[in-house]
């Protein structure tokens, strides 16, 4: 009893010491709660916005910096090209280089820094010591291992970023420059913005925050309604921009709100609480501080009472002994200490620190298994780069070889008054000058697939047709190494197809190419159709190319297919080719949902297959003669009849003498009428001059003064009667699948390749006017 006495007295004392403490306090928070809060959440919110803002400018900072090594090293990438092969320094061979390596601008200046080369003309000619932006790069003339990525800087009305980076030629002196655009920083900053700061933020059920710059305009407000207001006229304005921590009070929203300022270097910070929550504010605070010191003073008779026995010794024992037992590996039982605040809160933040321990483990083993792919990329990435390498050197090789051809019989036969011995070089100029085109439409055709930009065209065809012209166009090589040629079609096959018949021609050409390239003279090649089933009118079709070639081993079987990669590395000096066309018909047999496969065993020859979906064609069509298993299958077919144009005018637009000879020469056997411009601004010319002389006109695309975008527009643009519906083909190397929808853009009917296809333009003409004979 005494002991109750001697325990309850001070707890009684206690009791009395806490409510009158309470009391005090709670008069004095009565008095200073609105300064405590609002000054509390405007603090809160300067460090915030503070911290956001260097956050934001950190993560910019790594951002660029990571960036500059990136284009640094595509600025090497291009310096090794160019080293590699300096015919990599035409124009159009520069823009396909920056399409490759993702980039905008290529520019390549000679030792005295003028760009010579590069993939944008009309900056040709400027030389680096004239610009202020350009002159930072001289440096690199005078030291090769200098390197330089200037700072991105906004460029164009749309505030997108860009950056400029230079590495020294690694074959020559000179500077390589690299252009690209950089828009992630803007993002980044837009995403980390101060109003972004200011959406995530609360005080009060309606009180907010908005940001004044040093003139009184809203920069940001977390209620929207404020932004871009020039307040500057208000009184109150005056004391929040000059009188940091003054209170004040003002209308917002049509509310009265009482508010807090701060000054940071370049903005003010207001924080403002409506008066009703303000007042409902004060007296939660004082119930609440009242409710709180009774519980207080409860708990300190509790805590006298049982100190010793249930709420210390026991749960410290206990928490000691779990604390021990933390080696097992698994996690704290907090449940025990749930009748202790101070313990559950230890306990709990006790079990918190071993799943963070655990989740950092899980991390670390996460980084190394990442450390290990990187790595696995790395050595791929590394492989790919030597492969491209090689492939470049061969391609040097492929391409100067016909080059080396044309050139020197074209000499052979200016200097020969034998005509026999003139043909003979027309002939080998005409050989080197085929296999050359197809070595550069290999490359294209890659360059596409890489840029995931081929695509196929729906059109009828004749299945037998298709087959022959695929055959004729490597039969002479075929006769050349006497070998012996079948071809099986099918019966089954229906005569007409839907489908890319010029894509699957291509797949044939490139595996019946490689049969005659590696089976000796004498050999036996045989092509074979067979139609594995139809279904709702798709058929599927396979196609397979046998020789009795040198054969292929089963670790090159592995790599046949990949670009850039032969079976042997000697492959290309030994037979010649780019390497490419296996990995361009593998990419076409499967955008045509089919596959394709080779059995082969060296000295034993090799059994090429693929297949394909095609649909049949049910439009009425007339019957065709064909089908059976002859060597007679792989003859040529009879070339058209010349068509007679006589009477009709077209306008060639062609800034090319050499080119305009040609069409010239091409076209005269049909007897129409030719007149020539020299660039587009001609063209408009002797258009608006005589517009009802000519039926069609041919409009090449790059010439000086105008070029064929801006000639067309012109055209279309006259009141003369035919000015809207006379034929305009582009005739260009420009050959890609945008260059050919800029031209329908610009007002364009169609598109013909160079180097020109006879065929094709006289397709185009009897396409837009009637064969007279």
């Amino acid at each position: 009893m005494r002991i109750r006495v001697r325990v309850m007295l001070p707890l009684i004392l206690a009791l009395i010491i806490a409510f009158a403490s309470i009391s005090v306090i709670t008069g004095l928070k009565t008095y200073k709660t609105i300064d405590g809060i609002v000054d509390a959440q405007m603090h809160l919110m300067l460090d915030t916005v503070d911290s956001q803002l260097i956050l934001t400018e950190q993560i910019v900072d790594i951002t660029l910096a990571e960036l500059d090594q990136k284009n640094i090293a595509l600025a090497h990438a291009l310096a090794d090209i160019v080293s590699a092969d300096d015919g990599v320094l035409e124009t159009t061979n520069m823009t396909r280089i920056a399409q490759t390596l993702g980039v905008d601008e290529v520019y390549i200046t000679d030792e005295d820094g003028i760009i010579r080369w590069g993939n944008v003309p009309q900056f040709f000619g400027l030389d680096f010591h004239t610009t202020e932006q350009t002159m930072p790069f001289l440096e690199i003339l005078s030291d090769p291992s200098y390197e330089l990525a200037q700072p991105p800087m906004p460029r164009g009305g749309d505030g997108t970023m860009f950056q400029y980076v230079g590495v020294s030629r690694t074959d020559m002196p000179g500077i390589v420059q690299v252009g690209i655009s950089i828009q992630t920083i803007d993002e980044i900053r837009a995403s980390m913005s101060i109003q972004y700061v200011l959406d995530n933020m609360e005080i009060g059920n309606n009180g907010g925050v908005f940001i004044l710059d040093q003139e009184g305009k809203v920069i940001a407000d977390s209620q929207r309604l404020l932004n871009g207001t020039d307040l500057n006229s208000e009184i109150w304005v005056s004391t929040a921009l000059h009188d940091a921590g003054h209170t004040f009070d003002f209308i917002y929203n049509n509310e009265r709100v009482y508010g807090v300022s701060e000054q940071t270097e370049n903005m003010t910070i207001v924080v403002y609480i409506p008066y009703e929550d303000m007042n409902k504010y004060t007296m939660d605070t004082v119930v609440y501080a009242a409710i709180f010191g009774l519980i207080i003073a409860l708990i300190l008779v509790l805590i006298v009472y049982m100190i010793v026995t249930r709420f210390v010794i026991r749960p410290l024992e206990r928490l000691s002994s779990d604390v021990a037992a933390i080696d097992t590996g698994e996690g704290l039982d907090t449940s025990g200490y749930a009748k202790s605040v101070e313990f559950l809160s230890l306990s709990t933040s006790i079990d918190n620190m071993l799943e963070r321990i655990t989740m950092s483990d899980r991390s670390i083993r996460i980084l190394q298994e990442a450390e290990k792919e990187r790595s696995v990329a790395l050595e791929q990435a590394q492989k790919s780069s030597q492969a491209k390498s090689e492939f470049l050197s061969n391609m040097s090789h492929e391409m100067r070889t016909p080059m080396n051809a044309i050139i020197g019989m074209t000499t052979i036969g200016k200097s020969s008054d034998d005509p026999e011995r003139k043909d003979y070089c027309f002939e080998k100029i005409e050989n080197a000058s085929v296999h050359l085109l197809g070595v550069i439409n290999d490359i294209l055709d890659m360059s596409k697939i890489e840029a995931n930009k081929l695509e196929l065209s729906a059109v009828h065809f004749d299945f037998e047709a298709m087959i022959r012209r695929a055959v004729n166009i490597v039969n002479f090589r075929i006769e050349e190494k006497n070998q012996r040629f079948t071809m099986h079609l099918d019966t089954h096959i229906p005569d007409r197809l839907i489908g890319d018949d010029q894509r699957i021609a291509q797949a044939i050409t490139n595996l019946l190419g490689n049969a005659v390239k590696f089976t000796p003279e004498g050999g036996t090649i045989t092509l074979d159709t067979h139609l594995v089933q139809e279904a709702d009118a798709l058929c599927t079709i396979r196609f397979t190319v046998t020789d009795t070639g040198i054969g292929i081993s089963e670790e090159q079987q592995a790599r046949l297919f990949a670009a850039f990669q032969q079976a042997e590395s000697s492959t290309s000096r030994q037979f010649g080719g780019t390497g490419l066309g296996l990995a361009i018909t593998k990419h076409i047999v499967e955008m045509m949902n089919g596959e394709i496969r080779v059995d082969s065993e060296l000295g034993k020859g090799s059994a090429f297959s693929f297949t394909i979906q095609v649909r049949r064609d049910n439009t009425d069509q007339p019957e065709t003669q064909h089908k059976g298993i002859t060597g007679e299958n792989a003859d040529t077919l009879a070339a058209d009849k010349t068509p007679d144009f006589s009477g009709y005018c077209i306008l060639l637009a062609e800034d090319v003498e050499i080119n305009m000879e040609i069409v010239l020469a091409l076209l005269k056997p049909t007897g129409i009428t030719i007149d020539h411009a020299e660039n587009g601004k001609a063209a408009v010319a002797l258009y608006s001059k005589s517009p009802d002389r000519y039926d069609m006109i041919f409009m090449d695309l790059q010439m000086p003064e105008m070029d064929g975008f801006e000639a067309t527009r012109r055209i279309r643009g006259f009141e003369a009667p035919n000015a809207t519906t006379i034929p305009i083909v582009a005739m260009t190397a420009n050959v890609f699948r945008e260059d050919v929808e800029k031209c329908l853009e610009a007002g364009m009917n169609d598109h013909v390749g160079k180097p020109l296809n006879f065929a094709e333009v006289i397709e185009k003409l009897r396409l837009y006017l009637h064969d007279v004979g």
